[in-house]
């Protein structure tokens, strides 16, 4: 079998487009790789109206980041209401994410960590709305997972936090809320990746290699503080950031347009 990375893209954005899943292996298509992956997400990313920020995470300290674009047309700002009806399978989490002030496009040398970090215009709280356009077959499937853009749903963002540097984003107690009761504590909270900017240094000469650089504006979340937990409609979701601010997103009934 052979995998054409235009194929996939086309199923992925029609599956975006029609809101339901993969529910099979597409006829003719065999294993993705990595870079295919990529190559994949950049396709969609371009159907679904160009990139407005990145998704970038790791599962511990030390293992390797993966990273996956956010479309423009799915991020908007605290307090959101997006019908419950447009997501296959939804989820949400809490995360921070950087606000890029400076550009960091392709050059010969690797972006330093202090490069990165002096980029960096704001911290920001968010909610990222998870979501999958792939069947059961392949939702946990590394590579298809990966072309499917992380299952990236939405990201719904605070208030901007100007100066950051002091604050413990390790130990950060972020809380999340349904319906007004406490659904994740800050004292189970936590990124198991732990250090936040080695993710956005990994993230910028990630894009250098094999994109164009990441553009000044993009907004950069980091991964979940409080774990996958799943929502329905006619909930309400606030993620508290203690300090900080909060995020909030209700799901409506329905599938909007």
């Amino acid at each position: 079998m052979t995998t054409s990375v235009d194929t996939i893209a086309a199923l992925l954005v029609d599956a975006h487009r029609q809101r339901r899943p993969l529910e099979a292996m597409p006829p003719g298509v065999g294993a993705l790789t990595r870079e295919q992956a990529y190559r994949v997400q950049d396709r969609v990313a371009r159907s679904l109206g160009g990139v407005g920020g990145w998704k970038v995470g790791a599962s511990g300290p030390d293992a390797e980041p993966l990273a996956a674009p956010l479309a423009s047309s799915l991020i908007a700002a605290s307090p959101a209401s997006l019908p419950a009806g447009r997501f296959n399978a939804l989820g949400i989490e809490a995360e921070f994410a950087f606000r890029f002030a400076r550009p960091l496009p392709p050059r010969e040398r690797p972006w330093s960590r202090d490069e990165v970090i002096g980029a960096i215009g704001a911290l920001v709280p968010t909610i990222e709305v998870v979501d999958s356009r792939l069947g059961a077959w392949a939702r946990d499937e590394p590579e298809w997972k990966l072309a499917d853009n992380q299952s990236n749903g939405f990201l719904v963002h605070g208030l901007e936090v100007r100066e950051w540097s002091g604050i413990d984003l390790p130990g950060f107690p972020v809380e999340l809320w349904i319906d007004g009761a406490c659904a994740v504590s800050g004292e189970d909270s936590g990124n198991p990746a732990r250090d936040l900017p080695r993710l956005a240094e990994w993230l910028a000469n990630h894009l250098a290699r094999t994109r164009s650089g990441l553009a000044a504006g993009a907004i950069v979340t980091t991964g979940s503080y409080t774990g996958l937990l799943p929502a329905r409609a006619g909930q309400t979701v606030v993620a508290r950031y203690p300090g900080l601010g909060e995020v909030s997103v209700r799901f409506t009934e329905g599938a909007g347009d």
